[in-house]
C-alpha cells in the first residue's frame, strides 16, 4: 500500500507538471497550487495538576496541486510537512462518470460527520467536537462515488487501510452519507445522516479517545484503550442558517462488537453550538459537499474592518458502558474569530472540560474525575 500510493503521489507530480505546460494551449488541461499555514498556541491545565501547559505548535503546513486532465478526468494531491514529517493527505484520480457522478480513487476523506469532513479552515473553533476525534475515521485509500444537486448530496465509499499502512494488515471500511440542504435567500437548512462500518486490521483493535478540546492538550483524559475488532458508527446531522446567525449540531452512536466475548459496548457523543456575525456576513456552505465553506469577507481589512463571528459550543462524549470505563467529557467553548479577509483568521478559544468516570486514564486520580481549562490562540493564512 505505502508504495502504491507513493507511485500515485509522484504520478499526480507529474501529471501537475505536464498540464502546467499545456494549460495556456488547451483549456481542457489545468492546474492549481494551494497551501495553508495554521499556527496555535494554548494555555492549558487540569484540575489534578497533572499538567500545566503552555505551548505552541505549527497545526497545519499544507501545500497541494489540483486540476484536470481533458474534461472528466481529475486529479489532486495535498502534503502536510506538519510536526517535522511528511504525511500524505489527499491524493486521489477523479473522473466525472455523468454529468452528476463522480468517481474517485485514492485517498480521500471518508463519508461521515458534516464538521469532520469540513476542512479545518473552515470550522468555527479550534478543535472538532470530542465525539469526531473518537470515532470519526478520516482518511481511508478506496473507491468512492458522489452525485447530488444544489439541494441534496448523497456517497458511498469502500476503503481499505491509510497512507501509513501495508494493505495486508489493513482492515476494510465502508461508508455512506446522505444530506438535504435547501436554501431560500439567505436562509438555509441542512440535514443529513451517515453510517460507517468498520473492521479492524490484523494483530489492531480499535480504541476510542479523546483530547479535552485543544490539540496541544499533552494527555487525552478520556480513553476506552483496544477494545473492539468491528464496529458501526452512525450518526445525523442539523445545521441553520438564517442571515448572519447560524445554529447547528451533530449526533453519533458507535456500537463496538469486542474481542471480550459478551462485552459488546456501545459508546455515544455530539454537540450543538450557535454563532453570530457581528459585522453582517453569513456563514458560507458547500453545496456540492454539503459542509461549511470559506467565509466571505463583505469589508475586507483595508476597505472596512474584515469579519467578526462569536460562536459557543456544548459538546458530549461517553466512553462508558458494559464494564468499559472509558470516561464521560463534556466541554463548553466559546471562541471570537475575526477575519481580515477571506483568506487569513485570527481567533481565541476557551474551554471547560469535566471528566467522569474516567479510570481508565491514571492522570484522572482514583477518583475518575478531573477538570481541564484552557485559552487558545489561533493564526491562519491559506491560498
Amino acid at each position: 500500500m505505502q508504495l502504491g500510493v507513493n507511485f500515485m503521489a509522484v504520478a499526480l507530480g507529474f501529471a501537475a507538471f505536464m498540464t502546467s505546460t499545456s494549460a495556456m494551449a488547451d483549456d481542457a488541461f489545468s492546474w492549481q497550487v494551494s497551501g495553508r499555514l495554521i499556527g496555535d498556541a494554548a494555555w492549558i491545565e487540569d484540575s489534578d495538576n497533572t499538567f500545566d501547559v503552555a505551548s505552541s505548535e505549527i497545526r497545519y503546513a499544507r501545500i497541494g496541486v489540483k486540476g484536470k486532465i481533458f474534461s472528466d478526468l481529475g486529479y489532486k494531491l495535498d502534503l502536510d510537512f506538519a510536526g517535522n514529517t511528511v504525511t500524505v493527505k489527499d491524493a486521489y484520480i477523479s473522473y466525472a462518470v455523468a454529468d452528476s457522478w463522480k468517481l474517485k480513487f485514492g485517498q480521500s476523506g471518508v463519508f461521515n460527520t458534516m464538521e469532520g469532513l469540513t476542512s479545518g479552515r473552515f470550522t468555527s473553533l479550534m478543535s472538532r467536537a470530542a465525539f469526531i476525534e473518537a470515532f470519526g475515521a478520516v482518511r481511508n485509500v478506496g473507491v468512492s462515488l458522489e452525485t447530488g444537486d444544489q439541494d441534496w448530496t448523497l456517497s458511498f465509499g469502500i476503503y481499505r487501510g491509510t497512507a501509513d499502512e501495508g494493505l495486508e494488515d489493513a482492515g476494510h471500511l465502508l461508508a455512506a452519507r446522505a444530506t438535504w440542504s435547501p436554501a431560500r435567500g439567505e436562509h438555509r437548512m441542512h440535514l443529513g445522516g451517515y453510517v460507517v462500518s468498520r473492521q479492524a486490521g490484523s494483530g489492531v483493535d480499535f480504541r476510542y479517545r479523546a483530547r479535552p478540546f485543544f490539540h496541544l492538550s499533552p494527555v487525552r483524559l478520556v480513553s476506552t484503550g483496544a477494545v473492539g475488532t468491528e464496529d458501526i458508527f452512525a450518526g445525523v446531522e442539523a445545521a441553520w442558517v438564517e442571515g448572519p446567525f447560524w445554529i447547528a449540531g451533530e449526533y453519533g452512536f458507535d456500537k463496538v462488537t469486542s474481542a471480550a466475548a459478551g462485552s459488546d459496548p456501545s459508546f455515544d457523543g455530539g454537540y450543538i453550538e450557535a454563532g453570530y456575525f457581528l459585522t453582517g456576513e453569513t456563514r458560507a456552505y458547500s453545496t456540492s459537499r454539503a459542509v461549511w465553506d470559506r467565509p466571505k469577507v463583505d469589508r475586507p481589512l483595508g476597505q472596512g474592518p474584515g469579519a467578526w463571528a462569536i460562536v459557543a459550543r456544548y459538546d458530549t462524549l461517553d466512553l462508558t458502558d458494559k464494564g468499559w470505563a472509558g470516561g464521560t467529557q463534556d466541554t463548553i467553548a466559546a471562541g471570537l474569530n475575526w477575519f481580515p479577509t477571506s483568506h487569513t483568521r485570527l481567533t481565541v478559544n476557551y474551554s471547560r472540560s469535566e471528566i467522569e468516570e474516567g479510570f481508565s486514564v491514571v492522570a484522572n486520580g482514583p477518583d475518575g474525575k478531573n477538570k481541564v481549562t484552557g485559552i487558545g490562540l489561533r493564526a491562519q493564512i491559506d491560498f
